[in-house]
């Protein structure tokens, strides 16, 4: 009998419980079935699908309702079919149209009024069609310098949806993965917004900002490209160059080169400029390729040679860094229409000048030594004519260089156009050198004097022997001007002979030595004047 009343209370007990977990089920159910009113099931969808609305107990089912989903700068209703609201299981289309995106959801009344009964959200996916794949149009800029090993730059597109987890930003095939994610708004832009987690990805429906991407320990071939997988659907590639140098290394790779091609010609010419001397004095290896050796002043025809000749360097040296150390294209680049008229004029005047002064003569010695001066001046005048070509050639050498470094090595195809309006220019600034040269008589040279200086007293004739030396000209010893009764020409000179290659002078006096004055200087007619 004890066993009999035993069994007949545990059966008793085990029907109690299981009425008590039916009721707790019963209750509770809702809540599983349906959070915050009414649950979308799924929670994750692309356009032309459907969706289960479940409805909770508190949802009157006889009143006509609408399932409202709400996202930027999108609003849609859906009709709840009555018919399946008694089961509070309603199917809904989602159409094919309805841009991808996280809507929230709510059920209002015919009216559109919100009736207070919130659902769960609902991600909609990307559409497989082309209109709803994730595009690609641009990245800024086009080339990104690393700070610190870390690259900046912003993908330009659209329909990159609304989460901006669901992202994945792809290199080369190579999927990054962001420490820390935002959603964009006004303000976060740099890595400072991003605080000390980097690599950071800004999200906004048209662009991805990425800030502080590292590309430490991978092995990506370049040229890149990048893209984006969105829910599943891959965009449109784009070239990505993500520079491995700096902005300036190109530049400096340019003027390193020059450097070493400079280096190169002193090392051939620095034992003929030892060999050089000119009056008491050697000159170093630049100076002896500057120095027009007749006159011994310096040449403005070989400056502006070797002024656009280096431009020229200069400016392939950096096309050429930047190709290939930025864009990682080893193709030579194009030479520019008009480079190789503008360095036919330059070579060309320099000829021309050494034929002119073969003809005509040459300009007028000056100084004792060479000096700046010269560039703008013939035999110690002032030349107009030298001073417009000097100026031209460094406006356009220092325009040519200054309009190729500031071209991005990124972008940079070829050397920058040389407008067609500056040949002309050019080429009158050389013909107005050139005709100066023409018009513009020889100048004195002194090639030795007889006996050298310095001088004894009165009474000893000295001969001065030369190139285009006026028996008209004035002459000074020791800085001492010779009356006109002291200088004569030499027996052998034809009468009125406008220029003769030796003076006599018979001086009266001779003025002790002057430091820092020369021993002999002659004058000619017209200003150009020659020492030694």
């Amino acid at each position: 009998m004890k066993g009999q009343a035993l069994n007949t209370r545990v059966v008793f007990a085990v029907c109690m419980l299981t009425l008590c977990m039916f009721l707790i089920f019963y209750t509770a159910w809702p809540l599983f079935a349906a959070e915050n009113g009414f649950e979308i099931i799924p929670k994750w969808v692309r356009p032309d699908s459907s969706v289960t609305v479940k409805l909770g107990p508190e949802v009157n089912t006889a009143v006509k309702m609408y399932l409202r989903i709400s996202g930027r700068a999108t609003v849609r209703d859906f009709p709840l079919d009555i018919s399946q609201m008694r089961k509070r299981i309603i199917e809904i289309k989602i159409p094919g149209t309805i841009r991808a995106g996280i809507y929230e959801t709510s059920l209002v009344d015919e009216n559109g009024r919100d009736l207070g009964i919130i659902g769960s959200s609902l991600k909609i996916a990307a559409s497989e069609k082309a209109e709803e794949k994730p595009v690609i149009t641009k990245i800024v800029p086009v080339a990104s310098y690393a700070t610190n090993g870390r690259y900046d730059f912003d993908i330009i597109g659209d329909n990159f949806g609304d989460d901006v987890r669901g992202i994945k930003v792809l290199i080369n095939d190579t999927v990054f993965v962001f420490d820390n994610t935002l959603q964009g708004h006004a303000g976060q832009d740099s890595v400072k917004d991003c605080g000390e987690k980097v690599p950071c990805l800004i999200w906004s429906w048209k662009k991805l900002k990425i800030r502080g991407l590292s590309l430490k320990g991978l092995h990506l071939i370049r040229p890149m490209t990048a893209s984006l997988e969105i829910d599943g659907i891959e965009s449109n590639r784009k070239p990505l160059i993500l520079s491995p140098v700096s902005r300036a290394t190109p530049g400096i790779i340019a003027f390193a080169a020059l450097g070493c091609l400079t280096a190169l010609v002193y090392v051939l010419s620095r034992r003929k400029a030892a060999q050089y001397q000119a009056n008491g004095r050697s000159y170093n290896a630049f100076a002896y390729i500057l120095i027009d050796h007749e006159t011994n002043t310096y040449s403005l025809s070989r400056l502006q040679l070797i002024l656009w000749s280096a431009a020229t360097v200069v400016a392939y040296m950096y096309i050429a860094a930047s190709q290939s150390l930025v864009q990682w294209n080893w193709s030579l680049c194009d030479v520019p229409e008009n480079l190789p008229m503008l360095l036919g004029i330059s070579a060309g005047t320099t000829a021309l000048s050494l034929g002119t002064t073969g003809m005509r003569g040459s300009k007028g010695a000056g100084t004792i030594h060479p000096e700046a001066g010269d560039f703008i001046t013939a035999g110690g005048v002032f030349a107009p004519e030298r001073l417009q070509f000097f100026l031209w050639t460094v406006i356009g050498v220092f325009g040519f260089v200054t309009a190729t470094l500031a071209q991005d090595p990124a972008t940079m195809t070829d050397l920058p156009r040389i407008p067609d309006s500056f040949i002309p220019l050019m080429g009158v600034s050389s013909l107005g050198y050139l005709a100066g040269k023409v018009a513009r008589k020889p100048g004195p040279i002194i090639t030795q004097i007889e006996p050298p200086p310095p001088f004894a007293a009165a009474g000893t004739t000295l001969r001065i022997i030369g190139e285009g030396l006026s028996p008209r000209a004035h002459v000074r010893l020791n800085g001492q001007r010779l009356l006109p009764g002291e200088i004569s020409v030499a027996p052998e000179a034809q009468p009125d002979e406008e220029f003769v290659r030796e003076l006599i002078l018979d001086p009266v006096i001779v003025a002790p030595a002057v430091p820092g004055v020369a021993a002999v200087k002659i004058v000619n007619p017209d200003g150009q004047s020659a020492e030694k």
